[in-house]
């Protein structure tokens, strides 16, 4: 007769667990050895999807490291070659602007 007892106990307490195969009372190591087994095939079986995982992970790794050095790369260009415009030069800008659109009433006359 093949019969499994496991007994599993609150965390941090003394686990007590015993395996009675054919009417022979297993230890603990034997338990272990099966976890042990069951565990190496779930992951032998997941391995290729581990891996693919791994090597998409390191890829977008990579991808974020080149985008945060061209960010960086271009705000200590960017300070030297560019710097913005002044107030009155933006307001001085508008004034024409508004002048020419008032002014012109060619387009007026041919509507």
């Amino acid at each position: 007769m093949l019969s499994t007892t496991v007994v599993l106990p609150e965390p941090d307490f003394p686990i007590i667990m015993s395996l009675n195969l054919w009417g022979v009372t297993k230890d603990f190591d034997l338990l272990l050895l099966l976890w042990a087994g069951l565990e190496y095939s779930i992951r032998e079986f997941h391995k290729p999807t581990i891996e693919k995982l791994e090597e998409l992970q390191t890829d977008r790794k990579n991808q974020m490291n080149a985008l945060t050095t061209k960010i960086e790369d271009l705000i200590n260009t960017s300070a030297t070659v560019s710097t913005p415009l002044a107030l009155e030069d933006i307001e001085e800008a508008r004034k024409k602007k508004a002048l020419y659109v008032e002014t012109d009433t060619d387009l007026d006359a041919d509507f």
